[in-house]
């Protein structure tokens, strides 16, 4: 590493120990991209203005419910069902 670098190691140096299921990956992705979408994407506004306390707090899924939503994200009623709570939760969070 350069003398002057902020940077204290090479990340490529260590190995990864956390191994990564891509089965499990791949299973919620559509999940995620949605769930970031109706919050992040479509609440951008809201988002801007809501105070740093808030958006510490805010967590509109676990990685449990994530899972169990993935199983059905084929239904096209369920999943918009979903995606609009996901918009209205984050709406109402972001604006207070």
């Amino acid at each position: 590493m350069p003398k002057d670098s902020v940077i204290e190691s090479n990340p490529y140096d260590s190995k990864n120990t956390i191994p990564f299921d891509s089965d499990k990956a791949a299973a919620r992705r559509r999940v995620l991209d949605d769930l970031i979408g109706a919050t992040i994407i479509d609440n951008h506004d809201a988002l801007r203005s809501a105070s740093a306390a808030t958006l510490q707090k805010y967590v509109p899924a676990s990685e449990a419910e994530v899972n169990k939503l993935a199983k059905d994200w084929d239904d096209p009623v369920k999943r918009q069902k979903q995606v609009s709570a996901w918009r209205q939760q984050a709406a109402q969070t972001f604006s207070h």
